[in-house]
């Protein structure tokens, strides 16, 4: 019955599982304010309870109180003074997103207002506007001629919003340098990796396919609306599974973009025609954005597209420590994702398969997307096959395969006319580290050939 009448961008938090309304709050900028003012709402009441309540303006030094007309000027001004404060906060974030917009990419926008540390500052600017508004209120309705703790204590708030508002610009401008936001890119790529590899599938994961079951007779659950995948709750789709004595294997992974009727899972066994299928409902949502809960191809996606971006903006810079985080993107995946596609239960009975991304497409949802866009810069060329040479040295020789197939596919558009002599040079280098760890030299000779 409340949840009727809350507006519906309140309702939907309602109807998300616990994870997915953790990660949708933390994406938005009002919750924290929102926080911060509750609880400013509570620590009001101790200034005002000794003043009003406590008379505590009787009971000390006459220097110290304050009378009810310069009480009540100083916090209208105060209270001007933090309403301003947040206005010009709110302003400095439009600024910083319409930057993010036009400078990198615009599915970058949340990455700044998901920002625990400007969450927290705009909590404290909202807070402190709502001390002092409070204050001021019950200051200008109160009969008493003197105060002590209220002025005080708006005095130190505003003081140390004032402090905080300095915070916020040094804030500000240090996350709008290049080199910390691919950083927090990267970081927040890893992150997910970690939640989704390490904490949820590593544990269930197996190589051993002896309790495989047969696929035989298997059975299809379709989704009912169209949309993205967001998130799957491995955990409980296998004790379901387990509980339903059946085998499924996803079709669709976090990310996907699905139809009403696309096929989300296969499944069969003993017990595949009891199978309640509206209970695998609740373990798969779907909704009309791409997330980055579990979605690994999307972080990677955001760091592509802002090097595409830099691109076009004739900044090298920025591509080129887009490329390096890239890097080392690509390198955490190969040593965290298996390669083992079993997911089994706690009687060691395999109950989901499921493929991960594998080493070759990640590799092309970052680097391989950009390379289209080099449009002979050669420059750039050169940087993507030196981040390549980095990355041959220390990945798993499982992959020298792919990333040669990789440097051959990317030299179709490069045209040796095109180069300059130094250019040409510095690629080889490059091309040739990495002919000396994929021990494809006969193939580095007929580059070498073709480009001197």
């Amino acid at each position: 019955m409340f949840q009727r009448l809350l507006p519906k961008t309140i309702k939907k938090y309602f109807q998300m599982n616990r994870r997915q309304r953790r990660y949708e709050t933390h994406l938005t900028i009002w919750v924290q304010p929102l926080i911060y003012i509750l609880i400013t709402g509570a620590l009001v009441s101790v200034p005002l309870v000794i003043d009003l309540v406590w008379d505590m303006p009787d009971h000390v030094n006459q220097m110290l109180a304050a009378s009810s007309v310069s009480t009540r000027t100083l916090l209208g001004v105060l209270v001007s003074g933090t309403l301003l404060i947040s206005a010009y906060t709110l302003n400095s974030i439009l600024v910083v997103l319409t930057t993010f917009s036009s400078e990198f990419t615009p599915r970058m926008l949340l990455n700044f207002v998901a920002d625990r540390k400007t969450q927290h500052i705009l909590g404290i600017f909202n807070g402190s506007f709502v001390f002092t508004l409070i204050s001021f209120l019950f200051v200008t309705t109160s009969s008493r001629d003197t105060f002590t703790a209220v002025p005080i204590s708006c005095v130190i708030v505003t003081l140390f919003t004032a402090i905080v508002f300095i915070g916020f610009i040094n804030h500000t401008v240090t996350w709008l340098q290049v080199h910390n936001i691919v950083e927090r890119m990267k970081n927040n790529s890893i992150g997910i990796m970690e939640s989704t590899i390490l904490e949820e599938l590593e544990p269930h994961r197996t190589d051993d396919d002896s309790s495989l079951l047969p696929k035989e007779n298997h059975q299809s659950f379709h989704s009912d609306t169209a949309g993205y995948i967001e998130l799957i709750d491995f955990y409980q789709l296998i004790e379901q599974a387990r509980k339903d004595d059946i085998m499924l294997e996803l079709e669709a992974k976090p990310g996907d973009f699905v139809l009403e009727g696309s096929i989300l899972f296969s499944y069969w066994g003993p017990g595949c025609d009891n199978v309640d299928r509206e209970s695998y409902n609740t373990f798969i949502t779907i909704g009309h954005k791409r997330s980055e809960m579990q979605d690994m191809e999307y972080s990677m996606g955001k760091l592509s597209d802002m090097a595409i971006k830099a691109i076009g903006n004739n900044d090298p810079h920025t591509l080129k420590s887009t490329f390096h985080k890239m890097a080392e993107l690509l390198i955490y995946m190969d040593k965290t994702v298996s390669s083992a596609p079993y997911l089994q239960d706690k009687e060691n009975q395999i109950r989901v398969v499921y493929k991960l991304i594998d080493f070759r497409s990640y590799l092309h949802e970052g680097f391989g997307q950009v390379r289209y866009y080099l449009n002979g810069n050669y420059v750039l060329f050169n940087e993507l096959f030196y981040t390549m040479a980095v990355v041959i040295k220390v990945v798993n020789p499982k992959r020298f395969e792919d990333i040669w197939d990789f440097i051959q596919e990317t030299l179709e558009f490069a045209n040796k006319d095109h180069f300059y002599q130094q250019d040409r040079k510095m690629m080889l280098d490059s091309i040739h580290e990495i002919a000396i760890y994929t021990k494809k030299m006969d193939a580095y000779l007929k580059i070498k050939t073709k480009f001197l």
